[in-house]
């Protein structure tokens, strides 16, 4: 009689991808003229700025663009962004403050190249809360998680 043995070893295969920032996110420099009815902007992942209601674009903003590497070649790759924390700069809490939604993520999912590269553009849509109270001359941020799952 004769016994076979056979094992099997997985061994995972570690991929660290990689994330650099080309260029932020940014919505410029607006102006909000009254809040007395919810007022937006947004930047679309390739760029183009609208603003609506009583928000007025004084310097352009940009969308931001990614590059995402150290991935297999022609390797699919979903997307998941969220909105952590929006602050501003001031110290005064008495400006109110915006909200950020709708982001947008091109192209979704995204492939990697024949070097296990690609380039992530991302926009969103700034809002006025609409509630009467008044925003500051102040400069005001955003942090976001990007989560790649592959």
């Amino acid at each position: 009689m004769k016994i076979f043995i056979f094992s099997i070893f997985l061994l995972p295969v570690v991929c660290l991808a990689q994330l650099d920032m080309i260029q932020p996110l940014t919505f410029g420099t607006i102006v909000v003229g009254k809040n007395d009815g919810v007022s937006y902007i947004e930047v679309s992942p390739l760029g183009t700025m609208k603003a609506y209601n009583h928000i007025w674009i004084i310097k352009s903003g940009q969308n931001a663009e990614f590059l995402v590497s150290n991935l297999p070649p022609y390797k699919e790759v979903n997307i998941q962004v969220d909105t952590l924390t929006t602050t501003t700069s001031t110290q005064i809490n008495d400006t109110e403050q915006f909200l950020v939604d709708t982001v947008t993520i091109l192209p979704s999912p995204i492939t990697t190249d024949s070097t296990g590269k690609a380039k992530i553009y991302i926009g969103a849509v700034l809002k006025t809360t609409g509630n009467n109270k008044i925003y500051l001359n102040t400069e005001y941020t955003a942090n976001f998680r990007i989560t790649l799952n592959y």
